[in-house]
């Protein structure tokens, strides 16, 4: 039962890829996520979460740069490419980061051939959209699994250096003067219900509990 439990307790939350290329708020392009440990009610709420998440830590995340931030719950992994092209995985605290970082650099590779293979502008976009990238939805189910991963990544030789990755808490991503709660006061992601309920949660320390 410890072992299933472990097993568990190592899962892929999200996947989200962005563009950047218009040097304002992240496009969101496409995205996959993994919920069915949550309320079929509370998904709603937590998708918002992650998008608010994801979309910040890539924000702030510098071109040709990889972060691994620390969020009050769960890890955020993000890459962002010289195309301007970004990738944000949240996972629990659990999952490897080497095997995290691996899935990153595959998808962003796949991200990249599927663009320019289907020939989209994406510095076109001013809005969130979809570009029909259905390979999230394909890796999100087969990475759940991270001891599986990393044996055939270590087989293959395929496992990336991660030494060079900034590590970094919420908190110290915010510049000067910001403040968590107003940021996501202003954000588009959350509905007021849900910046409430953050709120109210984190007065009681069960503040978004994946």
């Amino acid at each position: 039962m410890i072992i299933n439990y472990i097993y568990i307790i190592m899962r892929i939350i999200s996947i989200s890829v962005y563009s950047k290329q218009n040097n304002n708020e992240p496009i969101l392009l496409a995205s996959a996520d993994e919920l069915s440990f949550v309320s079929i009610f509370q998904r709603g709420t937590l998708r918002e979460f992650i998008k608010f998440h994801s979309r910040l830590v890539v924000q702030r995340t510098a071109v040709d740069q990889s972060l691994e931030v620390a969020l009050e719950k769960g890890i955020c992994y993000s890459t962002v490419n010289s195309d301007k092209l970004a990738v944000a995985i949240i996972c629990d605290e659990e999952y490897p980061r080497r095997v995290a970082n691996d899935l990153g650099f595959k998808i962003m590779e796949q991200l990249t051939n599927h663009i320019y293979t289907n020939k989209i502008n994406v510095s076109s976009f001013t809005t969130d959209t979809d570009i029909k990238f259905s390979y999230l939805d394909t890796v999100i189910k087969e990475w759940q699994n991270p001891h599986e991963k990393d044996g055939i990544l270590k087989l293959q030789g395929e496992l990336n250096d991660v030494t060079n990755i900034m590590k970094k808490n919420l908190n110290e991503l915010l510049e000067r003067n910001e403040n968590l709660e107003k940021l996501m006061d202003k954000s588009k992601d959350l509905s007021t219900t849900s910046v409430q309920f953050y709120k109210t949660a984190k007065k009681t320390n069960s503040c978004c509990n994946f």
